[in-house]
């Protein structure tokens, strides 16, 4: 059979935080930046407060709430469901003790989560809606929400809780059936105030229920390997029918033809 010439889907990495999945991510970026025209530069203008955080030698992750006006940087955002309820966020009244330092362990997981994953990409910068905006400052919450597209627009990569339903499933959920970018099976599409994240974020990185997903102005595609921009298809078919062209003649855009009569009938 001539299908039998035809390799299975790429392995996925089994974990986001595996080797393999990171060097698959630095791969989608490093081709990003240098072949898109959505690459905006790697150092932009940081968000007015934000995430900063480091790892030890010993490997302890510390973390704190920064003032950085008028600083430039590469940074991430986090895109994410809060859930029913999330308890932890800055207010008024913990913002200094927030600057201090923030215990690793009061973060929810999905915050966790993500903060690991920039650290492995080499980014030590994070926004998060929750933290960075004062949610008992009305005045405060105006003024940084209106700042929301230029902080989408600014980011080096939007990382996306996309199949986790609150703060505390985190970024990678446990391993289900694949799934594709519907809302029906990722409830973080179903957000209002996503849909302007996926327009404004140059890059976004999808953790989906069993791979990751990568979506950026000029492409999308599955760690798997299946393609699901309009303007890959294309390539990718035509690499497939050249494979397939011994056994079944010239490609004809979507007919062979061998078999070219009776494709047309059906």
């Amino acid at each position: 059979m001539p299908w039998k010439s035809i390799k299975p889907r790429t392995r996925i990495s089994g974990h986001p935080l595996s080797q393999k999945g990171i060097r698959w991510v630095k791969s989608r970026l490093d081709h990003c930046f240098k072949h898109h025209a959505c690459s905006n530069g790697l150092n932009k203008l940081l968000p007015a407060r934000i995430l900063s955080f480091k790892r030890s030698h010993e490997g302890e992750i510390s973390i704190k709430l920064v003032e950085k006006p008028n600083e430039s940087g590469r940074y991430a955002v986090l895109s994410h469901c809060w859930g029913s309820q999330l308890s932890f966020t800055t207010m008024t009244n913990n913002l200094s003790d927030m600057m201090q330092g923030i215990p690793w362990t009061e973060l929810p997981r999905t915050f966790q989560d993500a903060i690991r994953y920039c650290l492995e990409l080499g980014i030590f910068y994070l926004w998060i809606d929750a933290l960075c905006i004062l949610q008992d400052d009305k005045n405060d919450w105006q003024i940084e929400s209106a700042k929301m597209a230029d902080i989408y627009q600014n980011s080096y990569i939007s990382l996306a809780a996309t199949s986790s339903d609150s703060t505390t499933t985190g970024c990678f959920p446990k391993h289900a059936p694949p799934t594709n970018l519907s809302i029906r099976n990722n409830p973080l599409l179903s957000r209002g105030w996503v849909f302007q994240e996926r327009v404004l974020a140059p890059r976004i990185l999808h953790f989906c229920n069993q791979e990751l997903v990568w979506e950026c102005g000029e492409q999308t595609c599955f760690e798997c390997g299946t393609l699901t921009k309009d303007g890959d298809r294309l390539p990718a078919l035509s690499g497939l029918a050249e494979r397939m062209a011994p056994f079944l003649g010239k490609y004809l855009t979507g007919l062979w033809d061998k078999s070219l009569l009776r494709d047309l009938t059906w």
